[in-house]
């Protein structure tokens, strides 16, 4: 047994960047009950040395390789060792660890949307509950990525940055970066992470000149400057799929872009799937909330119009122990087809390099993948033959003219 200053042992892990609890609502058999947490991962250590005893299973469409294939929903999107921090002598994967705690609060974040969704009422939750599921959302948007690559093109604003951040923590190259930064973001209550990131935003101006910039302050609190700005300039929605239809999601189907405000870098909307049923939609304070919600101060005198005590603000206000028992009442929005579908076609079009669909019902995804090949735009076009095999495949079931490949070069 190793005492609490030596190192563990170093074992490989296959580490989830979508979790576990989001893909289990797209198995294609959920006649079973849930199954005991002991149970699961007994059944796990059993389909890591042969996946065909899973009983977890989720449709997974490979864009690279065009091949759809039923896959043990412990060995999908994820990499081994993603989070290892070799870093840290005693626990190589305490990142992993905290992860699974943030995650562990979002599940039941999650479950109490469909528990909501199920019973036809709305969704009322805590600020502090709210805090922990939009850092979760931000997380979700962070792993993994792009982020944190000195020689990507599109960090070249960050780019004094991270050479500086891997110069002052001692980081070697660009996963180290990644990883840190991860640890800051769970370790860090959301209301600090906003406090900081305004304070950090003072330092630049508005928001946009922070979006647009072409070179950012190596000296700057980036990783609480990225959040505030996620956090401030967002209102939080919550979408269900229209009756017939259901979301697809991807390999990076978390924090996608729809739209572009005119005159800045932000986008209008950003998507997150967590589940074929339910997506959470940010949408940019510059045009209408994405739903209705009603707030209920737990501080005396606080209400929409201000603070009767002129000592408070409101970035005072939300750090106190009072606020965090604050409740908000959101309504579910139930969008049309045609918005369901648009929602799809945001996840369909933007999958990255390697990347993989699920869904849950052929059928659906033969709906979605119709509506795809229909949509106009040059970037459907070239990004169509991607799914070519998928909608033949599906026409297998489903009778229908096939599509060729050879219709869109």
């Amino acid at each position: 047994m190793h005492s609490s200053s030596e190192p563990h042992t170093i074992r490989d892990q296959y580490q989830h960047y979508i979790p576990r609890f989001i893909l289990r609502r797209f198995q294609t058999d959920t006649s079973e009950k849930r199954k005991p947490k002991k149970q699961r991962q007994r059944e796990y250590k059993l389909v890591k040395k042969n996946p065909s005893l899973s009983t977890e299973n989720v449709l997974v469409y490979d864009v690279v390789t065009g091949i759809l294939e039923s896959r043990p929903v412990g060995m999908v999107y994820g990499e081994m060792n993603l989070y290892k921090d070799i870093r840290n002598g005693t626990n190589f994967n305490h990142i992993e660890e905290k992860l699974s705690r943030l995650e562990s609060d979002a599940a039941v974040f999650v479950n109490n949307l469909h528990a909501a969704v199920s019973g036809g009422r709305n969704v009322c939750v805590t600020r502090k509950e709210l805090g922990i599921f939009r850092e979760f959302l931000f997380i979700m948007f962070y792993r993994p990525g792009t982020y944190c690559k000195e020689d990507h093109p599109e960090n070249a604003p960050l780019s004094d940055w991270i050479r500086k951040r891997k110069q002052d923590m001692g980081l070697k190259d660009d996963k180290d970066v990644w990883i840190d930064d991860i640890q800051c973001h769970i370790e860090h209550p959301h209301h600090v992470l906003v406090a900081e990131g305004e304070k950090a935003l003072e330092k630049i101006g508005e928001a946009e000149a922070f979006v647009t910039a072409e070179r950012i302050d190596p000296d700057i609190n980036m990783y609480a400057l990225e959040y505030a700005n996620v956090a401030n300039e967002y209102f939080m929605g919550i979408w269900e799929a229209t009756d017939g239809s259901e979301f697809v999601i991807g390999s990076n189907s978390f924090g996608l872009w729809g739209g572009l405000v005119i005159g800045g870098g932000l986008g209008i909307h950003r998507i997150f799937v967590l589940s074929l049923r339910l997506v959470i939609v940010l949408r940019n304070i510059i045009v209408q909330p994405a739903a209705p919600r009603y707030v209920n101060y737990k501080g005396k005198g606080i209400g929409p119009t201000g603070f009767e005590n002129k000592d408070w603000t409101i970035e005072k206000y939300r750090i106190s122990d009072v606020a965090q028992k604050d409740t908000y009442t959101f309504k579910i929005t139930k969008p049309s087809k045609k918005q369901t579908r648009a929602v799809n076609n945001v996840s369909l079009l933007n999958i990255n390099e390697g990347g993989s669909v699920t869904f849950a019902s052929r059928c659906c995804m033969l709906d979605t993948m119709h509506a795809y090949f229909d949509a106009p735009g040059h970037r459907f076009k070239k990004s169509k033959t991607k799914y070519t095999s998928l909608l033949n495949e599906l026409l297998l079931v489903h009778p229908a003219t096939r599509v060729s490949t050879q219709k869109f070069p």
